[in-house]
């Protein structure tokens, strides 16, 4: 599966996650809304049936009044109620057309009222007006044919309707808000869970993402790492289909341009290296030859050659050892590609006790004065490659010395990262304009006659610590003497 399909699967899920959380919301948001409503339509119905009992029980109230007084202001309640009871009725029957219970309560109601208003108190109150202060109240009901037990039947039928209605509306707003306050709980809760789901999903899928890459990039790394360490054969099997697999066949591809550069080149080192070997057999032969029959001219001839003759037999002799130094020193620059790459950790003092031991007889007759301090410390490097170049720099500074007897110092210093080992000489120095020709091949800064030499030596030390990683170079700005600074890594 490919990596933009894992991670368009995985943002998809979630993206689902959170668009049903959505619509859960809104659908809580619609419920709580519909709740909202009916819960403040049972409020208005309840105020409505308050205002509409109240009004009731001013008629019941007012008509006693009367009834027992006489007194007219007794029935300004009775007036002043019946738009009120008239208005509720009509808008409890508009409130409660869907709830067919409640209604049928208020139309028994309305007619148990208007049963007791017709039968009873309007009777009553039409006849009043006729009674006597002196007449009996009792013998003025029993005068009409109003009943009172009739009347009271219906108040408290009206009454009980009334708390039945009541209980009921009570009821259905505690279920509303019992409704509400689920919902509400509900759609948290909800929430909540598709929060944690989408986290866990987003979370699992980033670390199996990661984990993936993290293994796909593995393989290359350590295939790089193979061919690297030369394992130039190594492909690698690759059977997924992701965005990866172009990469890996680019791999692939490399590495069989590798493998193949790498044969040729071997091929062609081989040859050179037989070239070389042939070159410099066939060369130092008539070389060897010039100087044996030379020498054996001079050693037959002496006493009959005269002082001119035997100086250019020498000039000869000294001109085909140069030929051979030279000879020997491109080999050598040459070979310095070659030397093993294995590295130890050595003292640097042992690597300078080891070219003082191997120079002693050079050092001596030319009373060459060795100063060494701060090298007792390790460094890995190639031991061997490492004294090619310090015998290459001490051999430099006695060739080229002053006409005071050789002084030749050898410090450093390091640290966890890298070292810097000094020569300072009290030679006749390198002027600050051919610090950087003096490292390229062939070029003397010298007359051969002034001194011996092929002008390869340095270029084989800026080779030697090209190739550990370091470099070399003439510290500029001396009047007197050299000094040359190597800086390799420490590990």
């Amino acid at each position: 599966m490919k990596i933009s399909v894992r991670i368009f699967l995985g943002f998809g899920l979630m993206t689902l996650l959170i668009f049903v959380s959505n619509l859960i919301n809104i659908y809580a948001s619609n419920l709580i809304e519909n709740n909202i409503e009916e819960f403040n339509q049972s409020e208005t119905v309840l105020r409505k049936s308050l205002e509409l009992q109240k009004a009731i029980i001013d008629q019941e109230t007012g008509l006693r009044g009367y009834l027992l007084t006489g007194i007219d202001s007794f029935k300004q309640p009775i007036v002043a109620s019946d738009p009120i009871i008239k208005a509720n009725f009509a808008e409890l029957t508009i409130l409660l057309k869907d709830n067919p219970e409640q209604i049928n309560r208020i139309y028994r109601i309305k007619d148990i009222f208007f049963k007791w208003k017709t039968g009873y108190s309007n009777i009553l109150l039409n006849k009043r007006k006729f009674l006597l202060k002196s007449d009996d109240l009792t013998d003025f009901l029993n005068a009409t044919s109003v009943n009172p037990r009739f009347a009271k039947t219906l108040v408290d039928e009206i009454r009980s309707l009334w708390i039945a209605f009541d209980n009921r509306e009570h009821d259905v707003r505690n279920l509303k808000f019992e409704i509400q306050s689920s919902t509400v709980r509900n759609a948290k809760l909800i929430n909540i869970l598709t929060l944690i789901a989408a986290g866990f999903i987003a979370i699992s899928s980033t670390i199996l993402l990661i984990r993936y890459l993290i293994n796909r990039l593995n393989v290359l790394t350590k295939a790089a790492d193979e061919v690297f360490n030369g394992n130039y054969e190594l492909k690698i099997e690759d059977k997924k289909n992701d965005e990866l697999r172009p990469l890996i066949q680019s791999f692939n591809k490399m590495s069989n341009e590798i493998q193949s550069n790498f044969k040729t080149l071997n091929e062609n080192i081989a040859e050179l290296e037989q070239f070389n070997w042939i070159t410099s057999h066939d060369m130092k032969e008539p070389l060897r030859m010039i100087s044996l029959y030379s020498e054996k001219v001079l050693i037959l001839n002496e006493d009959k050659l005269d002082y001119n003759s035997i100086q250019d037999i020498k000039y000869i002799q000294k001109n085909v050892r140069s030929m051979i130094n030279l000879i020997n020193d491109v080999l050598e620059y040459v070979r310095s590609n070659d030397e093993d790459e294995l590295k130890k950790t050595v003292l640097v003092d042992d690597i300078v006790k080891k070219l003082i031991e191997q120079n002693r007889e050079l050092i001596e007759n030319t009373n060459t004065k060795l100063e060494i301090s701060n090298l007792k410390f390790e460094i890995c490097c190639n031991e061997k490659i490492l004294l090619q170049v310090f015998q290459n720099l001490l051999i430099n500074s006695i060739k080229y010395r002053s006409d005071k007897d050789p002084i030749l110092k050898i410090y450093a210093s390091t640290d966890a990262k890298e070292t810097i080992i000094s020569f300072k000489d009290n030679g006749i120095g390198i002027d600050d304009e051919y610090q950087e020709k003096v490292f390229v091949m062939f070029q003397r800064l010298h007359d051969a006659n002034d001194a011996e030499g092929t002008g390869i030596g340095l270029s084989i030390c800026k080779k030697i610590i090209n190739k550990m990683g370091g470099t070399i170079w003439v510290q500029p700005g001396l009047n007197v003497g050299t000094i040359i600074h190597i800086k390799i890594p420490t590990t």
